[in-house]
């Protein structure tokens, strides 16, 4: 035989004991060269890792590598994960990536079945050794462990237990350092079922378009390529199957182990009540730790939780701390509406002094009971309380439990309990001997022991700190001699040292034992215990700690090594990239940064469908094939990744957000332009300014300058781009600060505010632009990208890629190793026609660039030329003159305009167009149906306003001075539905609420019935305001004449927090509308939230407000407490 001339040439058992010299990383870096040595060197690193049986379906991850969950994704022969049990290991830096990969991995998966997480090592190191200069981010840490569950539940779990976690808190970074994390109170269920079937709907999307080009379609089409002789069955990785045909989410939950404290707090409470209501019908199993949740959450939290499946119940918390949890009233509660549980468990849980008496049956089909000896004492108060009843433990607490509780719950048991089997669980040492010597002194006609003439089976428990002293082991066997009928004794979970003191003297005590119960009754035959029926279980200290199964057997390894060694050993070295398996490709490209993928995937067109779309992945850019794109904060390389991108065919919506930096600006602007030109149309295109303006306002560029006469061409061609491509919806936001930086061409001019052009100039432009385009396409056809792409579809990689793509519309590169040229920039014409018809519908100019040297002539000839299209047009005036406002509105009328908004800035003077323009503007609009204004001037006097000045107005808010003026009329108004009125935040001098009782006047007079909005943008005399209209009382108040109000809305903005005194008087000042049937507590800060929450706020307005039916917080309805 010939000396093997590879290592893969040589046999498995030698390969197998080559590995075991290798460490862990060498091992993972070998399985991805061949697949040979990965079917060999992977089981490996799991074997050496303590990763039992993957294969089996089943895996235990504790305290492996880094590199562990990456090996389970790749693993070929790892097709399906039913349980995965994981550890996160210590370390903030491991803990986002863990979260990461275990996504990727389950995402994989077809599905999975139970899902265990275990923080316990996270929480010992922080307890040891809390980072100081290391925090991890509340906002990203919320959205990477909320996109892994959601990815859990896409995948139909229905088993999920979360433990641990309790210290992760103390580690959080919030965007503002004055931000204080809270509790927030859950979202409806129906946002949790819209965000997961719009998830499932995209993912069902990509998988039919990309089925060809991505790298995972590549998996599919790929699967018989180089390897395919021993290849197992093919695993598509990472992209979320949906869990039905159904766009619709079927819930899959059964059982949820909620031992996380971390999912009962600010940023997860929300997802876990959305989640426990969404699959409220399936779960049967649901336990709770509340260690450090406060009981008025666990009231808010039960509320809104019904599961008529549900079996399995428990609420304990940790065993060292103070009882806590839900107080009585809760648990009784939600008892009582779950007839349904059979296995209960209540412990660490508050105590009140008394308790009532329980409902008869208010268990009925309570098999299993655990608990504190005074629930026990309670749920069996009545006779016949559980006829299923057949095992009930009774379970002392840590610190300072009083024993004489065991004896009330030995009464209860002995008069209504019947035959079951009962057990007692030590917690606590102190005063344990004490009530065991009691019993034993009082002797069996006193003892309640004694009463418990049905009990055969006794089981002692006890906590691994709870160590049995000399005297306990000599009264223990007279304690169980008073049991009248006792035959069976297990002692379970005994720490080590309980079992080794009575091994030891093994004989002796079980001979006392005996003894003891055999001169129980001289009435009666002895009753031996018989030592088969005396057990003696281990209870280490370190019990808890999941242990692994079924070692990898040496044989088993070498029996596939050689069977893959077989099928494969004789093939060939793959001699380019393009020939590895896609499997690897996916895997390498994983390890790339984003500047490497974006080169990559213009070396030819194999690459460029597998390591473009990794580039947008790895940076955030989510589905740009299915038409709408976001980029926020991404590489420089984004827009030219969309541009040249093959899979790519249509944007239909571009939200893109600028980013810091002059340089950057210009470059993000010219290559905006350039995609735009490249795409056939586009609908929607949104602008943000507002990282850049960040930027300008911590630190402005002192060397930097940006020249104005190139700002306006770069800035302006690309607006003109997007008009040229049919923009329907144009949003500009931020831009305050770029006019600082302004450099000029002479140092001696001035900026100034030039008057509109007339709008036969802005069509001669865009005319003679697009004749000049489409002369330059006829010259250009065949020397272009896009002439490449007709005339070159079977050219250089037309043999790789499949025959039949939905990409078979564009071509192939022409030089595949080169990037494309960059005629992308030239914009194509959208018609044949010369002349440009007008397309924008909705324009929102929160931009006070587009209102100054030098676009203020482009806005108002775009508003011209567009007039008769847009139906919304919205402005905000931060720092225009009125004056310009008069010249830009008298030339402007839109006849088919439906909405109109003109505000200012929360925290500045009232500006933007005096009221003579504001008024004329309207007259000419009688087809606006929404109308907003904020933050104007406001006139010392209102002429009357023109009766039926806007006939088809719907909606209004406004300063409440704008909706005295506008309801000055009677009629004025005949088609509106909707008012609200809104305070103004104002330095100097605060805002007069005395504006709001003459808007109330003459709603109360011209209105109707309509729905009535408040708006708090004020602290400042908010209390007064209110507690004046209670103090003047029904009669006077011009409340009580608001007849036609059935609908109120109050609204506050994020700094506006809510008094002690606001709360009190808030219920009394909505008892003053006389047919108020439904309150709205809309956009309120989360401090409002919880304080009208947890307190008694909905109540009062119940006992105060007798008509009112419905009380809404933001987004929880409370119908129960408002019925």
């Amino acid at each position: 035989m010939d000396t093997p001339s590879k290592l893969t040439d040589l046999p498995n058992e030698l390969l197998a004991l080559i590995f075991e010299y290798l460490d862990s990383d060498s091992l993972f870096w070998l399985s991805m060269t061949c697949r040979v040595l990965h079917y060999v060197a992977l089981p490996a690193f799991f074997e050496q890792n303590d990763v039992k049986e993957p294969a089996s379906g089943w895996v235990v991850v504790y305290e492996a590598p880094r590199k562990t969950l990456q090996a389970l994704r790749m693993a070929l022969f790892v097709a399906n994960l039913d349980q995965i049990h994981y550890y996160f290991n210590p370390g903030l830096d491991r803990l986002l990536g863990e979260v990461r990969d275990l996504r990727g991995l389950v995402a994989r998966l077809p599905s999975v079945d139970l899902l265990k997480l275990h923080f316990s090592m996270l929480d010992s190191w922080l307890d040891s050794s809390l980072p100081t200069d290391e925090g991890l981010d509340a906002d990203v840490w919320r959205k990477e462990f909320g996109s892994m569950l959601d990815q859990f539940l896409m995948k139909g779990c229905k088993k999920l237990h979360v433990t641990g976690g309790s210290r992760v808190w103390t580690t959080y970074r919030y965007p503002q350092e004055t931000m204080k994390p809270s509790m927030p109170l859950a979202t409806d269920v129906k946002q949790q079922r819209s965000r997961l079937a719009s998830s499932l709907q995209l993912l069902k999307a990509r998988g039919e378009k990309l089925a060809f080009r991505t790298f995972f379609g590549a998996l599919k089409r790929k699967f018989t390529s180089l390897f395919s002789n021993a290849a197992p069955p093919l695993s598509v990785t990472a992209i979320p199957q949906s869990v039905s045909s159904d766009s619709g989410i079927k819930p899959s939950l059964h059982e949820f182990y909620l031992h996380s404290e971390m999912l009962l707090q600010t940023p997860f409470l929300k997802w876990t009540l959305s989640t426990l209501q969404l699959n409220g019908e399936c779960i049967t199993t649901l336990s709770f730790k509340c260690t450090g949740i406060i009981s008025e959450t666990w009231s808010d939290f039960f509320t809104v939780l019904t599961f008529p499946s549900l079996s399995e119940f428990e609420i304990t918390s940790d065993l060292i701390v103070r009882p806590q949890g839900p107080e009585f009233a809760c648990i009784k509660s939600f008892l009582t509406r779950h007839p349904s549980i059979t296995l209960l468990h209540l412990r660490g849980l508050l105590i009140p002094s008394t308790f009532p008496p329980a409902q008869e049956s208010i268990l009925p089909n309570l098999v299993k009971l655990t608990a504190h000896p005074a629930y026990v004492g309670w749920l069996l108060s009545s006779p016949n309380p559980s006829p299923c009843l057949g095992s009930i433990t009774i379970s002392s607490e840590y610190r300072d439990f009083d024993y004489a509780h065991f004896d009330d719950a030995l009464v209860s048991i002995a008069r209504n309990a019947g035959q079951v089997e009962l057990g007692i669980r030590f917690s606590s040492e102190n005063g344990a001997d004490a009530w065991l010597q009691d019993h034993v002194n009082i002797g069996c006609k006193a003892s309640a022991v004694f009463q418990l003439v049905e009990i055969k089976n006794l089981t002692i428990r006890s906590y691994w700190f709870v160590e049995f002293s000399e005297r306990t082991l000599e009264i223990l066997p007279e304690f169980l001699a008073l049991f009248p009928r006792l035959e069976h004794v297990r002692f379970i979970e005994q720490p080590e040292g309980n079992e080794q003191v009575m091994m030891a003297g093994g004989f002796m005590v079980f001979r006392t034992i005996s003894a003891s119960l055999a001169m129980l009754s001289s009435s009666s035959p002895p009753t031996l215990l018989p030592l088969n029926h005396l057990f003696l279980m281990r209870a280490s200290k370190m019990s808890r700690v999941v242990r692994f199964i079924n070692p990898i057997r040496v044989r088993r390894l070498r029996l596939l090594c050689r069977r893959s060694h077989l099928c494969e050993s004789t093939m060939d070295t793959p001699p380019k990239l393009t020939n590895l398996p896609n499997e690897l490709l996916g895997l390498i490209i994983e390890y790339l940064d984003s500047d490497s993928l974006f080169w990559l995937s213009m070396t030819c067109r194999v690459l460029h469908y597998v390591a473009l779309p990794a580039f947008f992945q790895q940076n955030e850019v989510k589905e740009p094939a299915s038409g709408w794109v976001v980029v926020y904060k991404a590489p420089r390389k984004t827009l030219q990744a969309l541009r040249m991108a093959l899979f790519v065919a249509n944007l239909d919506k571009i939200y893109y957000h600028f980013n810091h930096g002059l340089d950057r600006l210009l470059g993000e602007v010219r290559d905006l332009h350039g995609l735009v030109a490249r795409l056939p149309s586009v609908d929607q295109v949104r602008l943000r300014f507002s990282v850049f303006d960040r930027w300008l306002d911590r630190s402005p560029p002192t060397d930097e300058r940006l020249d104005v006469d190139v700002w306006r061409k770069e800035f302006g061609s690309m607006l003109d781009q997007f008009m040229m491509k049919g923009c329907k919806k144009l949003h500009i936001t931020g831009g305050s600060r770029i006019w600082t930086i302004y450099t000029y061409p002479r140092e001696t001019m001035k900026p100034s505010m030039p008057l509109a052009t007339d709008v036969k100039q802005q069509r001669s432009r865009f005319a003679s632009s697009l004749q000049l385009l489409k002369a330059r396409e006829e010259k250009l056809a065949s020397r272009t990208f896009f002439g490449a792409l007709r005339r070159k579809f079977t050219s250089l990689f037309s043999d790789v890629v499949p025959a039949k793509t939905p990409l078979q519309a564009t071509t192939p590169l022409e030089e595949p190793a080169k990037p494309p040229p960059s005629v992308t920039a030239i914009p194509q014409p959208v018609s044949s026609d010369p002349g440009v018809k007008p397309s924008l519908h909705e324009f929102y100019v929160h931009c006070e660039m587009l209102l100054q040297t030098p676009f203020l002539g482009w806005t108002l000839s775009t508003l011209q030329l567009n007039g008769e299209c847009i139906t919304a047009l919205s402005f905000k005036c931060i720092g225009i003159l009125s004056v310009t406002w008069t010249d830009f509105f008298a030339a402007l009328t839109f006849p088919s305009l439906s909405e109109f908004e003109i505000t200012s800035d929360l925290f500045v003077l009232p500006q933007g167009p005096e009221f003579p323009c504001i008024e004329s503007f309207l007259t000419r609009h009688p087809s606006i149906t929404l109308l907003h204004l904020r933050g104007l001037f406001i006139p010392s006097t209102f002429p009357p306003a023109q009766e039926s000045i806007l006939p088809n107005l719907v909606k209004l808010t406004a300063h409440p001075a704008y909706v005295n003026w506008l309801l000055s009329s009677p009629n004025s108004l005949p088609s509106l539905g909707s008012i609200t009125i809104s305070s103004e935040y104002l330095l100097t001098p605060p805002f007069d609420y005395a504006h709001f009782d003459d808007a109330l006047v003459s709603i109360a007079q011209n209105a109707g019935q309509v729905e009535l909005g408040i708006g708090f943008s004020s602290e400042k005399g908010a209390d007064d305001w209110l507690q004046d209209h209670v103090n003047i009382g029904c009669q006077v108040s011009t409340v009580s004449q608001l007849t036609e109000i059935k609908i109120l809305a109050i609204r506050s903005y994020w700094f506006v927090e809510f008094s002690e005194r606001t709360l009190e008087t808030l219920p009394e000042f909505l008892a003053l509308f006389p047919r108020l049937e439904h309150v709205r507590f809309m956009e309120q800060p989360e401090e409002n939230e919880q304080a009208m929450s947890a307190g008694g706020f909905v109540k009062a307005i119940v006992l105060r407000c007798p008509h009112v039916k419905t009380v809404l917080i933001n987004r929880l309805l409370l119908p129960r407490l408002c019925e």
